[in-house]
């Protein structure tokens, strides 16, 4: 995921005196979940018994139930990527290069971008 895309689109649905709230909270929620995704992970490893014995058959059980128990979590993600790659009301569809333009007018940015980000800026997840 690209998170410059998405801090972009985070920042510019807040209120203007928010804005730098907003931007300096992404990355803090960005490590909460990686230390969440780690415990919830050791947590179910655990409970599928890794804990107490480390042959073959239970790591392979292991590693089914720690990926089946995240399946959730990445429909949530998917639908959170959806809504915010449509816009930020409900409802709203004006087009793509619309929707890009309003956006970059309202916090003071040339109509047409002077750089282009390449994807080797992107990390990947």
């Amino acid at each position: 995921m690209c998170w410059a895309f998405v801090l972009r689109r985070v920042v510019e649905s807040v209120a203007e005196s928010e804005r730098e709230r907003a931007a300096s909270s992404l990355p803090t929620i960005q490590l909460l979940g990686y230390a969440l995704g780690a415990a919830l992970s050791g947590i179910v490893a655990n409970l599928s018994g890794l804990a107490a014995d480390g042959s073959r058959g239970v790591v392979e059980g292991a590693a089914f139930w720690v990926f089946a128990a995240f399946l959730p979590l990445a429909g949530l993600g998917v639908a959170a990527a959806w809504r915010l790659s449509r816009g930020t009301e409900p409802g709203s569809s004006p087009s793509r290069n619309a929707r890009s333009q309003m956006s970059r007018n309202a916090i003071g940015l040339p109509s047409r971008p002077m750089i282009s980000l390449p994807l080797s800026s992107c990390t990947a997840m």
